[in-house]
């Protein structure tokens, strides 16, 4: 084949035509040079790539993960500023026939993860974040593009004619580039820092969904009637097309480097300052109205700021027409970096300072009114453990006087990297559809709720999220439905992932919470007569907030017709409480006597345990562990009580707190259900 190389201007743009050797080279044992052919080149660079961002990222691990920058800085590295300044290296891996397939794959893969990331979006975040979403989308929108052109005309009249010429319809497109965000980014960086599931994560999100919609249908539109005004016979069907693809967006929407002159590199700078700003304010000032916090609104300000390689595409885009110099380019470039790796940092420290602070009231069991509603939030992770949390909700409702509110949440893990979900089910499930997994959990809390409609309510939700943020989503049912108590069940195996969210619940949980550990002790209730069951409950009283937090709860159950409790105080040989704090022995004196005075019932024994050190403890626990069904505990204890010195030390989940951790170990083999209870 005849080796011809032909160049010809098209379009203002130098286009190169060589003849096709191939893909695939036969190697360098057949004498041909594998760099020469376009898979072996192209997986050479990937490699090299890759190496170097891998390494970098390995250099940068202690100050955090920071996949943007490490990639900019392997392709600086790579690149005419530093190792491209060997011109042998450049002709042999960058030469023009190499730089046309890199380019041509790096389209392709763009649009390919583009694609795939769209397709994991959920729009009904947007329609579960509220109008807010909307106003936010829609000023995110305006406000910058405005703003941003605004900031051009001011720039390039102060520049004038400057020393570098930069014509002023640039600074144009690049306050029209810099308005564009990408919630692709923001979800890559929100998933990273585990805050996908976060209220601030929901709201950015959901904000900037409704911006991308609006911002491309704007723009295809303004590029259909620029055609069709420039060459309005040619280009009619152009713009047909592209109105038709706005539309098209519409209808899925609603259905879910190098140096410059100081002056002018300082002008660049400024306009895209001026965006972030109007980002800011676009954010911020709705947000308030709303009643959002003032640092949740900072944050949320601060993340739809975050850019990275679709930003980067954009801006390559642009420099491939010519919108934008190579200058503004490698500028713009060096700008998104530095700001992307400054605002994560900032998001996750403000986010980890501030989500510390609850300055919410928490809701107790023992401070609930009496006769008043409980309201009861029961969390759990497979089918399986549906029966069990129905038992403590039959437990739990009264036999007279207002209704049990329980809300239920089935916890699911978010794979695949799609985005996390929170769906509150409202519809009744047809019963001409095959049930998947969600929809039995849903109809097995409506049947009860209908067979026990004057005496509980039930609400039910699915909760898809990352392990590290699970307990954000039962945080924020908790804290909006003003519940009492979180109930997390679990079976007998537990899992290093779930102590994490029973850790996270602990720590961040608006009101009290409780651990079930359910050993299949207590009968289902579905299939026996209430009248011919009797649940035999220990609650095991030792003294502090939590003993006094599962003291009231367990009292509530005890006026179920079925139940029988017996209370065990532990006391020290002289009789008295073991706590050394004369407030919190006061308190749990109160407290007991109250219960004495007003639960003189049948069903309900009380005794006092006299324990001098941890073996007389668990020899009575050995002993009367199995006679009961179900055993409550509290999980927090005053430090160094001689009654539980050395449990600790043989601990299988101390989550569960010193006593709790006991009933569950293999060297008691004990049977019953536990319940561990914190205030």
């Amino acid at each position: 084949m005849e080796n011809i190389t032909k160049t010809f201007q098209y379009g203002g743009v130098e286009w190169l035509c060589e003849p096709w050797v191939g893909a695939g080279s036969l190697g360098i044992g057949r004498g041909e040079n594998p760099l020469k052919f376009a898979l072996p080149l192209l997986l050479l660079q990937i490699s090299v790539f890759t190496i170097f961002s891998v390494s970098l990222q390995f250099f940068l691990r202690p100050f955090g993960k920071f996949a943007f920058l490490t990639q900019m800085l392997a392709g600086i590295c790579l690149g005419p500023s530093v190792i491209g300044r060997n011109k042998q290296y450049m002709s042999t891996f960058f030469y023009t026939r190499s730089v046309y397939i890199i380019e041509s794959f790096e389209a392709i893969c763009f649009l390919f993860i583009c694609y795939i990331t769209t397709c994991q979006v959920d729009t009904r975040m947007i329609k579960r974040v509220g109008k807010l979403a909307f106003i936010n989308g829609i000023l995110l929108f305006l406000i910058p593009f405005v703003w941003g052109q605004f900031a051009a005309i001011l720039i390039s009249k102060r520049l004038g004619g400057g020393p570098a010429g930069i014509p002023p319809v640039e600074f144009h497109h690049i306050a029209i580039v810099e308005s564009t965000m990408f919630f692709q980014v923001v979800y890559g960086v929100l998933s990273s820092l585990k805050m996908l599931n976060t209220e601030p994560g929901r709201l950015a999100l959901a904000s900037m969904m409704v911006h991308d919609c609006l911002s491309w249908c704007f723009f295809m539109l303004n590029i259909a009637i620029k055609l069709n005004v420039d060459l309005p016979n040619k280009n009619r069907a152009a713009f047909l097309s592209v109105l038709q693809i706005c539309w098209f967006t519409l209808l899925l929407w609603c259905g879910r480097l190098r140096s410059s002159h100081p002056k002018t590199s300082a002008s660049r700078h400024g306009t895209v300052r001026q965006n972030r700003v109007a980002k800011m304010i676009a954010i911020a000032l709705p947000s308030l109205y709303y009643n959002v916090p003032l640092w949740q609104a900072i944050l949320v300000g601060f993340i739809v700021n975050i850019q990275g390689l679709y930003d980067v595409q954009i801006y390559k885009q642009n420099l491939n027409y010519t919108k934008i110099s190579s200058k503004s380019f490698g500028a713009m470039v060096m700008s998104a970096t530095v700001n992307s790796t400054i605002v994560i940092v900032i998001v996750k420290k403000l986010y980890q300072t501030m989500s510390k602070r609850n300055p919410y009231k928490r809701r107790t069991v023992q401070h609930c009114r009496v006769g008043a509603p409980l309201r009861i939030l029961t969390c759990f992770r497979n089918r399986e453990a549906v029966r069990p949390v129905l038992d403590l909700v039959e437990l739990s409702r009264p036999a007279i006087g207002s209704p049990l509110s329980v809300f239920a949440v089935n916890l699911e893990e978010l794979n695949n990297h799609s985005l996390p979900l929170l769906i509150h089910h409202t519809q009744e499930i047809s019963p001409f559809i095959v049930p998947s997994r969600r929809d039995q959990i849903v109809k097995a809390f409506h049947n009860f709720e209908k067979t026990n409609q004057e005496t509980v309510l039930i609400e039910c939700f699915t909760a898809v999220a990352p392990r590290k943020t699970m307990h954000e989503d039962v945080c924020a049912i908790a804290f909006d439905q003003e519940t009492d108590i979180v109930i997390l069940t679990l079976d007998a195996g537990i899992e290093s992932w779930e102590r994490l969210l029973c850790r996270n619940l602990l720590q961040n949980c608006p009101c009290s919470v409780a651990l079930f550990i359910d050993r299949g002790r207590l009968p289902d209730f579905r299939f026996v007569p209430l009248k011919k069951l009797t649940i035999n409950i220990c609650a095991i009283f030792l003294g502090g907030p939590d003993d006094r937090e599962m003291l009231a709860y367990a009292t509530r159950l005890a006026s179920h017709p079925s139940v029988d409790l017996h209370v065990f105080r532990l006391v020290d040989q002289n009789g008295v409480s073991p706590l050394r704090d004369m407030v919190e022995r006061n308190h749990d004196m109160r407290v007991i006597n109250v219960f004495r005075k007003e639960n003189s019932k049948k069903n309900i024994i009380f005794r006092e345990v006299r324990i001098e050190e941890a073996v007389d403890l668990l020899d009575l626990l050995r002993k009367e562990g199995d006679d009961f069904d179900l055993m409550m505990v509290g999980i927090r204890h005053e430090e160094n009580l001689l009654m539980l010195e050395g449990l600790s030390e043989w601990s299988d989940m101390k989550e569960l707190g010193e006593v709790g951790d006991v009933l569950i170990s293999k060297d008691l083999e004990l049977s019953v259900s536990v319940l561990a209870v914190q205030q």
